[in-house]
């Protein structure tokens, strides 16, 4: 081979290696093979379209690039591994999430940090990453918010509908004009007696003043006398209280009387409780009477005299 085809052929494979490395910096997110980084384990529940290369965000910059995405054994986790380049530390309370370039644009890892008090984050540590904005999610709870819209809806309509048929319907109309028509005749009724009355009271002040006058004079009377009674109950309550106690005492003398005769004690108790006794006063009543009628009929001496024998 002539030393001009060789030094050709040199150039030519002296620029695929700098192309070759220059695309290997451009796909590598400007991070050479040379560069210091550091690698972290994102946790996350979904990677919400993330995928190998894209890129770790902090305030616009890029400060790295997703790596790999594995599965985790549990099925419901994902781990993200992160290459992050050395120059830019992230501290343990720094708020990572998966955002969107715009509206349609590639998804990539945000850090945000907060007030950088914890600790900076070392090779292989793991950081959780919140969950994404979730269109397709919203969707559903949009449609699902707009299934329960309609749903009141139709609600709402059958109350119109139901209103519409009893309260707006053509007899209930009626019966509240009637009722309005009722309710003025009855206020003019009444204001009518309200007129009525303010006359009687205008054309009968003065009887009605006679009569206040001697209701007041009459309720003075009637304090007079109370106060009077008040007085005079004051003035003899001894004498009041000495004819109560002569009144309590014959009352109990009179139940030991009837005790008495209930039990057959003393004259009045014999009489009423002898068989005997009472028998005797019976006859002695009967001869009473039968004597009484003799000296009626005949005299008192034709009763007293001895009637004359058969001889005689």
């Amino acid at each position: 081979m002539k030393p001009r085809y060789e030094l050709k052929v040199g150039l030519f494979v002296l620029v695929s290696l700098v192309l070759l490395a220059g695309l290997i910096m451009r796909f590598s997110k400007g991070a050479s093979p040379l560069t210091k980084v550091y690698h972290l384990n994102i946790q996350a529940e979904n990677v919400g379209g993330i995928i190998p290369g894209a890129g770790v965000l902090m305030a616009g910059v890029p400060i790295g690039s997703i790596r790999e995405i594995e599965l985790n054994p549990d099925g419901k986790t994902v781990t993200m591994r992160a290459r992050i380049l050395a120059k830019y530390p992230i501290r343990s309370d720094a708020i990572l999430s998966i955002r969107q370039a715009g509206f349609l644009g590639d998804r990539f890892i945000g850090v945000t940090p907060t007030e950088n008090k914890g600790e900076i984050l070392k090779n292989n540590d793991e950081v959780i990453c919140e969950q994404p904005f979730d269109i397709a999610e919203v969707a559903r709870s949009a449609s699902s918010l707009m299934n329960s819209v309609n749903a009141t809806v139709n609600k709402l309509n059958q109350a119109v509908a139901r209103l519409d048929t009893t309260v707006l319907a053509e007899p209930t109309l009626t019966n509240l004009t009637s009722t309005v028509a009722n309710f003025q005749g009855t206020s003019a009724r009444a204001l009518l007696a309200v007129e009525h009355l303010d006359q009687f009271i205008t054309t009968n002040t003065a009887p009605l003043n006679a009569s206040m006058s001697n209701l007041n004079l009459f309720t003075k009377e009637v304090n007079l006398l109370t106060g009077e009674l008040r007085e005079t109950l004051a003035t003899n309550r001894a004498q009041l209280t000495v004819t109560m106690r002569n009144i309590e005492s014959a009352t109990r003398r009179i139940d030991q009387v009837l005790q008495n005769v209930q039990g057959g004690q003393g004259l009045a108790g014999k009489l009423l409780t002898n068989e005997e006794m009472a028998s005797n006063i019976s006859i002695l009543s009967s001869n009473l009477a039968v004597l009484s009628s003799n000296v009626n009929n005949k005299g008192l001496w034709g009763v007293i005299r001895k009637p004359k024998s058969a001889k005689d």
